[in-house]
């Protein structure tokens, strides 16, 4: 099993093409701990609310590592830090 996990905040527009790209790179389950107010509700798609969480990166790491074992063959992290200019 091939997963992918990333964080997504207020993605609506874009996260059903971002999905269905990342399915069709060959990942067996994406999960994705949404940080935003609503849900996303895509079939196929494993989602957390992290929106009620204070700092949601590194609790979402504490599940993923603490249940490493669980998740297969691979396991894909996709993360984004804005970083402001200097």
């Amino acid at each position: 099993m091939n997963y992918l996990v990333s964080i997504q905040k207020n993605e609506h527009r874009t996260i059903k093409e971002w999905f269905d790209w990342h399915n069709k790179l060959g990942f067996d389950k994406i999960i994705v701990f949404n940080n935003g107010p609503k849900p996303y509700n895509i079939e196929g798609m494993i989602e957390f609310d992290c929106s009620k969480l204070t700092n949601p990166q590194p609790q979402m790491y504490n599940v993923l590592f603490n249940q490493l074992d669980n998740y297969g063959d691979t396991l894909t992290v996709l993360d984004r830090r804005r970083v402001s200019s200097l």
